[in-house]
C-alpha cells in the first residue's frame, strides 16, 4: 500500500472517514460518547465521595442523572399539557391579534396617506382583506397541523426518554468499573491516541460553550441596562430573553429588537424606537467583534478557520454543523498528525533493524 505514503491521499481518506462518521454514525453512538464524557468528568469527585461515604459510584451517578433528567422532563410534560388544554384559547387569541394588527395598520395608513383621504380608504381595504386572509389561513390550516404536530412531539419525547434511559444505564455500568476499564484500555495504542484526540475536542467544546456564555452575559447586561434607560418595566426579563436569543443560531437579537423599534415608531415613540435600534447595533457589534477573537483565543483555532468550518458545517451537518464543523476540522488535523507520527515511528523502527 505504497500509495498511502502520499499525504494528500491520507488526507482524503481521513476526511471521508470523518464525514461518514459525523454524518451517518454519530447520532447512534452519541449517547455512549456522552456517557463516557460524563463518567470521566465526574470520576475524580465520585472517587473522593466514595472514600468518605462508601456509596457506590453507580448509585451516585445514577441519582445525579435521574434528577437532571427529571427536571426538563417534568417541565416539558407540563408544557405539552398546557398546550393541549389551551388550544381553544390560542385560537381565540388570533382574533385579538388580528384586531391589534388592524389598529397598527390604521396608524401606518394615517402616516403615509393622511387621515380621511381616499388613498387611506383604499389602503385600509386591501390591508383588511389581507389580514382576514392570513387569520383564516391560520385558523383553517395552521391550527389543525399544530394538533397533528403534537402527536409527533410526543413521539420525539418518547425517543428522547429512551435515549436518556440508555445513557443512564450505560453511565451506571461504566462508573462501577471505570478505573479498571481505563487501566486495561490504556495498554492499547489506539486507545491512547483516541483519548488524546478526545481530550482536545473536549477542551475545544468546553471553551466554545464558555465563550457563548460570556457573550450571552454581555448582551444580556447591555440590553437590560438599555431597556431600563428606555423605561421598559420588565427590563431584567427583556435582557435575559434577548441574551438567550442571541446565542441561538440564525435568530439573534434582531428578531426581537427590530420589531420593538418598528412598533415604537408606529406608536409615535421616536426616542424609544431609536434606542431599540442602538441596542441592536451594540448587540451586533459585541457578537461580530468579540466572538471570533474570543473563540479563536479560547479554542486555539484561528478566527478565519473557525468561521470557515462553521460556514461549511451548517450545509453538511445541519444546525449541529455549528459545533460539528470545528469538531470535524480538529478530528481531521489530529488524526492526520497521529498517522504521520505513527508512520515516522515505523520507518525509524525498520531502519534500526
Amino acid at each position: 500500500m505504497d500509495f498511502l505514503k502520499y499525504k494528500w491521499i491520507r488526507l482524503i481518506i481521513i476526511t471521508a472517514g470523518v464525514f461518514i462518521f459525523l454524518k451517518y454514525l454519530f447520532s447512534y453512538v452519541f449517547p455512549f460518547i456522552l456517557g463516557i464524557v460524563i463518567v470521566a468528568s465526574l470520576n475524580p469527585v465520585l472517587t473522593r465521595i466514595k472514600k468518605r461515604s462508601h456509596i457506590g459510584k453507580g448509585i451516585m451517578i445514577g441519582s445525579i442523572l435521574f434528577l437532571v433528567g427529571c427536571i426538563p422532563g417534568v417541565v416539558l410534560l407540563f408544557a405539552v399539557k398546557w398546550l393541549l388544554n389551551n388550544v381553544e384559547a390560542i385560537q381565540n387569541g388570533f382574533d385579538m391579534l388580528s384586531a391589534g394588527l388592524n389598529d397598527c395598520i390604521i396608524r401606518c395608513c394615517d402616516l403615509f396617506a393622511g387621515t380621511g383621504s381616499e388613498q387611506r380608504e383604499v389602503i385600509e381595504r386591501y390591508v383588511d382583506s389581507g389580514i382576514q386572509f392570513i387569520a383564516d389561513t391560520i385558523e383553517i390550516n395552521v391550527l389543525p397541523k399544530l394538533m397533528s404536530k403534537c402527536v409527533g412531539m410526543i413521539k420525539i419525547i418518547g425517543l428522547v426518554g429512551t435515549v436518556w434511559t440508555v445513557l443512564l444505564i450505560f453511565c451506571i455500568m461504566l462508573a462501577k468499573d471505570y478505573d479498571s476499564i481505563r487501566e486495561r484500555c490504556m495498554e492499547y495504542t489506539w486507545f491512547q491516541v483516541t483519548r488524546k484526540i478526545g481530550l482536545k475536542i473536549y477542551r475545544m467544546l468546553t471553551c466554545f460553550f464558555r465563550s457563548q456564555l460570556i457573550l450571552m452575559a454581555a448582551v444580556s447586561v447591555v440590553v437590560a441596562v438599555g431597556a431600563l434607560i428606555l423605561g421598559y418595566k420588565h427590563w431584567i426579563l427583556i435582557g435575559i430573553g434577548i441574551g438567550f436569543l442571541d446565542v441561538l443560531p440564525f435568530i439573534g437579537t434582531g428578531i426581537t429588537l427590530i420589531p420593538m423599534a418598528i412598533w415604537q415608531f408606529v406608536s409615535g415613540n421616536l426616542a424609544k424606537g431609536i434606542g431599540c435600534l442602538i441596542l441592536y447595533g451594540l448587540c451586533v457589534f459585541i457578537r461580530e467583534y468579540f466572538e471570533p477573537k474570543l473563540l479563536g483565543k479560547e479554542t486555539g483555532l484561528h478566527p478565519i478557520i473557525l468561521l470557515i468550518t462553521i460556514y461549511l458545517g451548517v450545509p453538511l451537518f445541519g444546525l449541529m454543523g455549528i459545533i460539528l464543523g470545528p469538531v470535524a476540522y480538529l478530528l481531521i488535523v489530529e488524526v492526520l498528525k497521529e498517522w504521520e507520527s505513527y508512520g515516522t515511528a515505523v520507518d525509524k523502527s525498520e531502519k534500526s533493524h
